[in-house]
């Protein structure tokens, strides 16, 4: 229930022809509270969101009478995801709402909290997948309460629980249950490519489809970064030229240290990993300062944490700021930090290292006798 908590959804409905959809939650006689707060973002906007700001969310609050809530969420063609706050009570996580469709949501009981969905596929759906991740995170929790667990037995609970997301997105493949399976499962990479790539077109129109189809974006996308990563290890690729504000507002490129070993370390004063990292790249700026240069390109940061940050940890070196609109982190596929790229005097990329790795400095050493 985790992942679910993570998320929230509610509704869809289309524009031309004003279909609203509907939710009635209908509480037991043990209920207690007088009030629930509704989630909802519309799905397109999830998607296209570069920040938390630009995900469209909404919320409302909607009075229980009589043991039951019903509301309706208007037009957008894209649809929405909600979760369901109940006041000072728990919370029914997920949501899919369709145009025309009236979604029952019915609590059996408030403590211990039980409930069951009805009214489309992906809400019976729904139903099936909850108590599958139950099952699995029970499991998990009876490993966690034992004295010695391995990680062999962790591997082994979570490879049954794949192993059950796939067998449900086999048996309803040519349904929207498989798509909802393979949206809140924990299937990921190839796992995750090669199932997708088995959907059949009929479901392309599902209101959940585009998520998908950006999550598999994504893992393709990572995949292509893998391998222009390890490209650029191999010494063939010549590092892309830059140019960017030092400290005192001055533009600096890295073809101005052709003929020298360069070390870039892209950072942020947001990243832990990367502040560590300071104490071991100083030693090294002390012991090769003379046969190398160390420029530092600050990331997701603006330009007064960045130098506030070159102030505090008295980074010596070559300090340079990378804003948004810079092409710096696509051209060198920086995806993690901290990264540290190892520059030759040919201008090429000798060594690229994700994480603050402490053979870098190995590495670093064989390098450079």
């Amino acid at each position: 229930m985790k992942k679910f908590i993570l998320i929230f959804f509610i509704t869809f409905c289309y524009v031309t022809n004003g279909l609203f959809a509907d939710v009635v939650i209908t509480f037991p006689a043990d209920n207690y509270a007088d009030s629930i707060e509704i989630f909802y973002a519309p799905i397109d906007k999830l998607i296209s969101a570069q920040s938390k700001d630009e995900r469209g969310l909404m919320s409302d609050t909607v009075a229980i009478k009589n043991n039951m809530v019903s509301f309706s969420i208007p037009d957008n063609q894209s649809g929405y995801q909600s979760g369901i706050q109940i006041i000072n009570g728990p919370m029914i996580p997920l949501l899919y709402l369709e145009p025309g469709k009236q979604i029952n949501v019915d609590i059996i009981s408030m403590m211990p909290f039980e409930y069951n969905l009805s009214g489309s596929i992906l809400s019976q759906a729904l139903n099936d997948l909850i108590k599958m991740e139950g099952e699995f995170n029970h499991k998990r929790s009876e490993l966690r309460n034992k004295d010695i667990v391995s990680d062999e037995d962790y591997k082994q609970v979570i490879n049954e629980y794949n192993n059950q997301v796939k067998d449900y997105v086999s048996k309803n493949r040519d349904n929207e249950r498989s798509l909802l399976a393979l949206h809140i499962g924990y299937l990921a990479g190839d796992d995750y490519v090669k199932e997708y790539s088995n959907i059949p077109d009929s479901l392309e129109s599902s209101i959940i489809y585009p998520l998908l189809r950006a999550r598999y974006n994504k893992f393709v996308d990572i995949e292509k970064t893998k391998l222009k990563q390890l490209e650029m290890e191999q010494g063939n690729i010549m590092a892309p030229d830059f140019s960017l504000k030092d400290i005192n507002g001055k533009n600096i490129s890295l073809s101005d240290y052709k003929g020298k070993w360069v070390i870039l370390d892209f950072w942020g004063s947001w990243c832990g990993w990367c502040i560590k990292g300071f104490l071991q790249l100083k030693e090294a700026y002390e012991k090769y300062g003379n046969e190398m240069v160390i420029i530092g390109i600050d990331c997701n940061d603006t330009e007064k944490d960045w130098l506030k940050a070159v102030e505090k940890y008295q980074l010596p070196w070559i300090n340079l700021y990378n804003p948004d609109d810079s092409n710096v982190r696509k051209d060198y596929e920086i995806q993690v930090f901290p990264t540290k790229i190892i520059i030759n005097p040919e201008g090429r990329i000798s060594k690229y290292v994700i994480g603050e790795d402490p053979d870098f400095y190995n590495q670093l050493s064989e390098i450079i006798k």
